[in-house]
């Protein structure tokens, strides 16, 4: 007798729309919180896969630009150039990926960051040799120990990144 009466109580519960409400609401938002977590840990395992594009597709197929090759270009054009390079990632920007170091295999090291942040590469990018193209631009250096001299930097706008191992 017992259980009918509890069972009988619940239902009187249940008729209330209030709580049915209630509970709806709390079950999907426990559901939406579920996946979003997924979503992050997807992101970061499975993003740096070899062949891999963020951004714009590549529309060359190999790169060889040097900080020499930049310098010339940036010194005899404007104060930008469109560059293509290949090297290794060896920093990442630990909150959204939006920026990344490459070095490349004659140990020069560009800041590169994405275009317009219109999109971002996974933390699991960091070790993975790429190539990526964009433009090349002089800027003062951000960490300056004397304020007299001021050294410049060049920095990449990355439009497209495509992992290769």
């Amino acid at each position: 007798m017992r259980t009918y009466q509890k069972f009988n109580y619940f239902c009187q519960i249940m008729n209330n729309s209030k709580i049915k409400i209630s509970i709806l609401l709390l079950g999907l938002s426990t559901l939406g919180l579920a996946q979003e977590t997924t979503t992050s840990v997807q992101k970061d395992s499975i993003g740096a896969l070899k062949g891999k594009t963020f951004g714009e597709k590549l529309s060359h197929s190999s790169s060889g630009d040097s900080l020499e090759s930049i310098h010339k270009a940036l010194n005899t054009k404007s104060s930008s150039t469109t560059v293509a390079l290949e090297g290794e990632v060896t920093q990442v920007c630990e909150n959204r990926g939006c920026w990344i170091v490459i070095k490349t295999p004659k140990n020069e090291k560009f800041l590169v960051e994405m275009k317009d942040y219109g999109f971002f590469v996974p933390k699991g990018i960091e070790g993975k040799r790429v190539v990526l193209e964009g433009i090349a631009q002089e800027k003062e250096a951000k960490k300056q120990t004397d304020s007299k001299s001021k050294s410049k930097e060049i920095r990449i706008i990355a439009s497209g990144i495509k992992v290769l191992d």
